[in-house]
């Protein structure tokens, strides 16, 4: 089984429960991935008492608010790549050109669409159509997970930036990124405007 964001979630739970007497239940509408790596609590130097305090003190701010939860997974890199024959669930995508910045969230389960906010628009059956194919119709599976970085004009002020992360049906996030200095992928800025021009 791939080691999954989901996945390694769940280990950090386990591992906080069994090493320092915490509850499941301590860690619900939690980023416990962060939490964990932030203060590094899977290093065995930390005693329960120490674990404790840190949670009392900082856990808060690893609670997911409603947008944390809708729009979250688009910040996070991974390692994983889009696989041709991917069954795609969700698509997230932030697009920053500079004066506007902003980000969509396509849920293909719920059939519906976010913008910037948490208030859902239906998707059409063509819309699904056009998402569930877009993997394969602009060869995604081909872009480099880390795209070359050839440099910018010092001079210049321009910013140009965008991420798109693919959610596939086993739970991989599949993280790209690229902008201004950077060599993009292949077909990218046609993925970009089909998902900001879609809706």
């Amino acid at each position: 089984m791939e080691h999954t964001e989901a996945n390694k979630e769940q280990e950090y739970i386990q591992y906080l429960v069994e090493h320092y007497d915490f509850k499941k239940e301590d860690f619900d509408e939690m980023d416990v991935v962060a939490f964990v790596e932030a203060y590094d609590l899977v290093a065995d130097d930390c005693t329960s008492e120490e674990a404790h305090e840190i949670y009392e003190g900082s856990a808060d701010m690893y609670r997911y608010t409603e947008m944390d939860r809708l729009y979250g997974f688009i910040d996070k890199d991974t390692d994983y790549a889009v696989k041709k024959d991917d069954k795609i669930v969700r698509i997230g995508v932030y697009l920053n050109e500079g004066v506007f910045a902003q980000k969509k969230v396509f849920d293909l389960t719920q059939k519906a669409y976010y913008t910037d906010d948490t208030n859902s628009v239906a998707l059409s059956a063509e819309a699904i159509e056009k998402l569930s194919t877009i993997v394969s119709r602009y060869e995604v599976d081909a872009w480099e997970k880390t795209p070359e970085f050839t440099g910018t004009d010092t001079d210049s002020t321009a910013n140009y930036a965008w991420r798109i992360v693919f959610v596939t049906e086993d739970g991989r996030n599949c993280s790209y990124y690229g902008g201004l200095g950077y060599n993009d992928p292949k077909h990218s800025a046609e993925v970009i405007e089909e998902l900001m021009k879609l809706i």
